[in-house]
């Protein structure tokens, strides 16, 4: 007797085994242990993007600094897990099931590219980790990567609206000519650019595509764009290109404004196009000179802790540790899937960069940051919305 039931021991455990084995596991969810609350950042800390990655780990040692200096998350302090990605889309997919397969970190922030977020995004959605992005703009990483990806920044068809309302709608350009990059960056501005333009009234008199890094010469493109008499000139590509596009544009003695996108403000952009870059308008998803006191003191404190002053991506950064801070305190927990779900339920009015809410795991509310180049500097001119 005591032998049979030995045996259908035996085989009910080797069943078990089995079906654990196709799930994956049969341990029930449970919440991260230990004395700290682990957040991880990943990133590119080393490669040709390492000054964005680091700079999206700083935001969120800032964000850490301030939370547990006010007695940190549920009795027990955040800590940072920082991880390098190096801007690769393959080193991005190992650290995501690293970070998955590592039960005491409670959610992620990064992976800063479009193409590594996007790559690693399903990983994080299949092992039910909550990634938020800061810096991926393309609108496939929340479309594609799963329930668990959110987006603090906004994305190229968010921004590439807000361009056209603000052109369109404010300054009232209804003839718009465009010179695009043949990538997925231009593509997703273009396409929502076009839509918001054409609901406002306006018309895309002239649409021309170049291949990105390869295509130097614009001149009969720019030629062909003059016989049209556009009211301004949109150069959806990066800074190296659309600084191309300045100068043989003021060479041709073309004097239509030119508008650059988030992706060629940067100062490569003035460098390169030198006297040419004069007037451009240009967007972004943030400047240093903005009159806010939140962002006084956030510049403040980084400048003290790191030396130099504040780029781009570090108030998304910050406030994107803000939100998983809120997703926690709204869960009472630090279990992966709670968080995630408390994610949907952030409305943190107090944001570096504005009020934070998601809709659909995109940031529900944003602004672009309206400059113009004078005197061979970006200069603040206003928000957009």
């Amino acid at each position: 007797m005591m032998l049979k039931k030995m045996k259908k021991m035996l085989i009910y455990l080797s069943l078990l085994s089995a079906i654990c084995l196709v799930l994956g596991s049969c341990a029930p969810a449970e919440e991260a242990s230990g004395d700290t609350i682990k957040i991880a950042t990943v990133g590119p800390i080393t490669g040709d993007a390492a000054v964005w990655g680091t700079q999206q780990q700083q935001g969120v040692e800032l964000a850490i600094d301030d939370i547990n200096a006010n007695g940190g998350l549920l009795g027990k302090q955040v800590e940072l897990v920082p991880l390098d990605d190096k801007g690769d889309p393959k080193e991005a997919v190992s650290v995501a099931q690293r970070i998955v397969d590592d039960p005491s970190i409670s959610a992620v922030i990064g992976h800063l590219l479009s193409g590594s977020t996007i790559a690693a995004g399903p990983i994080y959605t299949k092992g039910k980790v909550p990634l938020m992005a800061v810096a991926a703009t393309n609108p496939k990483v929340v479309e594609e990567g799963g329930e668990y990806v959110f987006r603090i920044n906004m994305s190229d068809a968010t921004a590439g609206a807000d361009m056209a309302s603000y052109v369109v709608g404010k300054l009232g350009k209804k003839k718009i000519a465009v010179l695009r990059s043949q990538d997925e960056y231009a593509q997703g501005v273009f396409e929502a650019f076009k839509a918001r333009a054409e609901e406002l009234g306006a018309t895309i008199v002239s649409d021309q595509k170049f291949v990105a890094g390869q295509d130097k010469d614009f001149s009969v493109m720019l030629t062909n764009i003059k016989k049209v008499n556009p009211d301004l000139i949109f150069a959806d590509t990066l800074a190296a290109d659309a600084a191309l596009i300045a100068q043989q544009k003021a060479t041709l003695g073309i004097d239509t404004p030119l508008i650059i996108p988030d992706g060629a403000t940067e100062p490569t952009f003035i460098e390169l196009a030198g006297e040419a870059a004069e007037g451009t308008i240009a967007f972004s998803y943030f400047d240093p000179t903005i009159d806010d006191p939140k962002i006084a003191v956030l510049m403040e404190k980084y400048r003290n802790k790191y030396g130099r002053e504040i780029l781009t991506y570090v108030p998304y950064a910050y406030d994107a540790m803000m939100a998983i801070a809120e997703a926690i305190k709204i869960a009472n927990s630090t279990d992966r899937e709670a968080i995630r779900d408390a994610l949907e339920q952030v409305n943190y009015p107090d944001g570096v960069t504005g009020v934070i809410s998601f809709k659909n795991r995109d940031r529900a509310v944003g602004w672009s940051v309206v400059l113009k180049v004078e005197n061979g500097k970006f200069v603040y001119v206003e928000k957009s919305n």
